[in-house]
């Protein structure tokens, strides 16, 4: 009797076991996202098959209120998604794949379908009214980019901005614009070391410009004497596919390019600067979010957008990307490609652990291509300006960061990078800035108009970087190199016989 007994109290407790077990098991689910609703799997409820990925995301935050350890799978069917605002990722979507059917199939786009209604403006030129709810800032025809109106005109093998001219805002110009204002105005750092971007706000007493902008650099010069260009000028639109917006008449003029029937063709406008943003925060972080198999593609040119300065050095940045990180752990991106993007493609700011980025292919980007970039807040006695310094007895002089808003275990490996710094020229393949830990390795870089790989710092260290490809740098700049390092940290003096004392 005694031995049943025994017996029948083993057995009891495994059920409840397997009762709780079972109670707390992950449960896995599917959902299928298709352009159209009917090329989701037929046996799956309607409840799992959308035709957009906002849709998709909206129940899983519905599920996530009764299951929130529940594994989440959207599987992306072959098409072109227009978004209209961001993809936003919070933590409680942590435990989510977004998995497309590969980058030559699914492509997320920052632009929306234009519907223009053609007249002939002259024997060259096009022109459609737009509504005026509709903003753009780029144009997209048959799925190429098209050209700003400018001056010089667009030359491939014009180096810096595929074209540059020191007369670019000269008062003889400038007097042949009926309204310079709005024009946009691209000029090289003085000794070359980047660049600076304004927007002509007026005409001046004397016929000269008047800029606001310029703040894309950390170590002011003036404008480079021949190294200009500008655009967003109507009296420039002069060449096959170059177009204008006339935002006060609610206006679009085309120059079509050779073979381009304006009435047949997919016309496309620009309007986000960002696609899709995973963020928590160091105390609540997404954890295990995967983005994989999707081409991204369209976001507009941020370098008016607010910057910061990376510590003490040349470099400001935006802080901002086609794919932002925030506040994670054990994210990914993978086997993507993005393209045609204003702006960086994948910036990895502030608190984040073990990100990977692996396997894609970023090119054809304005700004950099992988940024990985701390808050200043981690770093002690941090300095901005070239020329500050901290004396000495005033320095925090404990080693390693004050908080923990950096990257820090993240890795970029086996990603093609190239093309990268169309716009902004103070960029890098891979941009490394108050972090921690960082593996760059067999990734191939080239063709960029700065530094392949940069480390902004010496915060922390850590980084290895090795196997890399990297060639064809520095195109349209005066210093760096494939690789290069800065060391202007908190014992740094900016004259260096006293940095010496």
């Amino acid at each position: 009797m005694q031995h049943r007994n025994i017996l029948q109290s083993i057995w009891l407790i495994a059920l409840f076991i397997v009762i709780i077990l079972t109670g707390c098991s992950e449960r896995h689910i599917e959902f299928y996202v298709g352009s159209q609703r009917n090329v989701s799997p037929k046996d799956r409820s309607a409840e799992y098959m959308f035709a957009d990925i906002h849709a998709a995301l909206e129940q899983g935050l519905r599920i996530r209120q009764e299951n929130k350890k529940a594994f989440i799978t959207i599987h992306v069917q072959p098409g072109d998604y227009h978004l209209s605002s961001p993809l936003v990722i919070p933590s409680t979507l942590s435990n989510l794949r977004i998995k497309g059917a590969g980058a030559s199939f699914v492509t997320l786009k920052g632009s929306l379908p234009l519907k223009p209604v053609w007249a002939q403006y002259d024997e060259r030129i096009c022109v459609a009214a737009v509504t005026d709810s509709v903003a753009f800032e780029q144009l997209v025809v048959n799925g190429e980019l098209q050209t700003l109106a400018r001056y010089p005109n667009y030359d491939a093998k014009g180096q810096h901005w595929d074209g540059y001219a020191p007369d670019a805002i000269a008062k003889e110009r400038i007097a042949s614009w009926k309204h310079p204002v709005g024009a946009v105005v691209h000029a090289m750092h003085n000794s070359g070391w980047g660049d600076f971007h304004y927007v002509v706000t007026g005409v001046d007493q004397n016929g000269e410009a008047t800029l606001s902008g310029g703040h894309q650099n950390n170590r002011q010069s003036g404008l480079h004497k021949n190294y200009r260009m500008v655009e967003n000028v109507f009296e420039e639109l002069d060449s096959p596919g170059e177009w204008f917006l006339d935002t006060d008449k609610h206006l679009l003029y085309y120059w079509p390019k050779p073979g381009i029937n304006v009435d047949e063709a997919f016309f496309e406008g620009v309007s986000l600067k960002n696609l899709i943003t995973i963020q928590g925060t160091a105390d609540e972080p997404v954890r295990n979010v995967t983005i994989e198999g999707i081409r991204f593609e369209h976001t507009t040119r941020t370098f008016m957008e607010s910057y910061e300065p990376l510590l003490r050095s040349d470099w400001c940045i935006y802080r901002g990307g086609a794919i932002y990180i925030e506040g994670t752990e054990n994210c990914s991106v993978e086997s993507c490609e993005l393209t045609d993007l204003g702006g960086n493609a994948v910036f990895v700011s502030g608190y984040n652990r073990n990100i990977n980025l692996s396997g894609n292919h970023i090119h054809e980007i304005g700004a950099s291509g992988i940024c990985f970039v701390g808050d200043p807040s981690a770093v002690r006695s941090p300095l901005f300006e070239y020329h500050q310094f901290v004396p000495h007895s005033e320095m925090d002089t404990i080693s390693g960061p004050a908080n923990d808003l950096y990257p820090s275990g993240c890795v970029a490996v086996n990603n093609l990078i190239h093309r990268t710094g169309r716009i902004e020229k103070q960029s890098a393949g891979v941009e490394i800035s108050m972090a921690m830990n960082i593996r760059i390795f067999n990734n191939s870089i080239y063709e960029v108009p700065r530094a392949g790989i940069n480390v902004g710092d010496g915060c922390w260290g850590g980084h290895v970087i090795e196997g890399n490809d990297v060639f064809n740098t520095v195109l349209e700049t005066s210093d760096h190199g494939a690789f290069n390092s800065w060391g202007r940290d908190r014992f740094w003096h900016p004259d260096r016989p006293v940095m010496d004392s």
